[in-house]
């Protein structure tokens, strides 16, 4: 999908696009969750949308590297509550264990 919009693209927007691309896959080589093609697929279309909406800053070299410690902290809301989610769910199943034990 991405694809099909980049031959629509301007020059201004394919030149933010390529150095977009450039750096996200630079971007924090020691954290294997970044060298998913996921992760920097996800990256590329927030950093592009951020360029085109601020075309006054546009994007500049390094803004992945700002990015990154705050798609970290996100992904660590979302596992930490699927976490909490998943504890939450064996404490029902265990009371519920309990319960049928307790019946027999």
């Amino acid at each position: 999908m991405l694809l099909k919009k980049v031959s629509d693209m301007s020059s201004y927007e394919m030149q933010n696009f390529r150095q977009i691309k450039i750096d996200v896959i630079r971007t924090q080589p020691e954290v294997n969750l970044f060298s998913l093609q996921c992760l920097q697929t996800m990256m590329i279309r927030i950093l592009f949308i951020w360029s085109m909406r601020h075309p006054a800053s546009a994007y500049v070299q390094g803004i992945n590297d700002l990015a990154a410690p705050l798609i970290l902290v996100f992904l660590g809301g979302i596992v930490h509550d699927l976490r909490h989610e998943s504890v939450l769910q064996d404490v029902e199943e265990t009371k519920e264990i309990q319960v049928t034990t307790a019946q027999v």
